[in-house]
């Protein structure tokens, strides 16, 4: 059921982590469209701007470990390895290009990151193997589980913080 969810993710995060490094103006800090202009032109209207700093301070890093998790992101989902790892380092990265690249998209529905975070969720909680037909209920025991309630509960926050 969740096949075709986790074949767009995939590609999408694996163009994205691959365009990225292919790009020459993604890592170069004076090219208008590099990871450190767009920081800098966000860093005043993201609701983590306080921790930006760091990230200005060292963009090209910060793009090559972006780069790097996508493609990793992209390859665990494809692959079915550590799917629900993937899943949940898919939902961290979304959310966390929600809060800065895409905060400021008018209105609010249109940022496609929002819509990547909540699309991470049955991927995140169900983790079945491509190939294997793997069970789709999620596990219990204690750990670390983002579901839909919890992630819609930031969502509503952070659109209640933005009025």
């Amino acid at each position: 059921m969740l096949l075709p969810l986790r074949g767009f993710l995939s590609v999408v995060f694996l163009y994205a982590g691959i365009s990225k490094i292919a790009d020459r103006h993604f890592l170069d800090a004076s090219s208008p469209i590099s990871i450190h202009s767009q920081i800098v032109a966000v860093r005043d209207i993201s609701p983590v701007s306080g921790l930006l700093g760091p990230v200005v301070d060292h963009s090209f890093a910060f793009g090559v470990f972006t780069s790097l998790a996508e493609i990793a992101i992209g390859l665990g989902v494809l692959l079915g390895l550590f799917t629900r790892i993937a899943a949940l380092g898919g939902m961290i990265l979304s959310l966390s290009l929600w809060l800065t690249i895409s905060w400021g998209a008018e209105p609010w529905f249109t940022s496609a990151d929002v819509v990547y975070l909540f699309a991470w969720t049955p991927t995140q909680n169900t983790a079945e193997s491509f190939g294997t037909g793997g069970s789709t209920a999620p596990t219990s025991g204690g750990g670390l589980v983002l579901n839909f309630r919890s992630c819609s509960e930031v969502f509503s926050l952070s659109i209640l913080s933005r009025r």
